[in-house]
């Protein structure tokens, strides 16, 4: 959900900037050049979406794998640090 509404702003933003921009900066630039912006977008959601996903679970694990060591043992959980 955060992903496409991210998405979507940024698309529009673009959109809104392409309707704005003179004709002669089509003439002076190619088709792939916009498309790339486009993908560029995508990539962004998928960064925003994907990577902050699996940045934010991978912590709570460590954490969780922290705190269950620290229960078993303070040694270990030391070593773990």
């Amino acid at each position: 959900h955060l992903g496409v509404r991210a998405n979507i702003n940024l698309i529009s933003d673009f959109l809104i900037k392409i309707v704005r921009l003179p004709i002669r900066f089509f003439d002076q630039k190619m088709t792939t050049d916009l498309l790339k912006r486009i993908y560029d977008n995508e990539r962004v959601e998928r960064l925003l979406t994907t990577s902050s996903l699996v940045t934010v679970f991978s912590s709570i694990s460590i954490l969780l794998m922290g705190l269950v060591l620290l229960y078993f043992d303070l040694t270990i959980f030391l070593i773990f640090l």
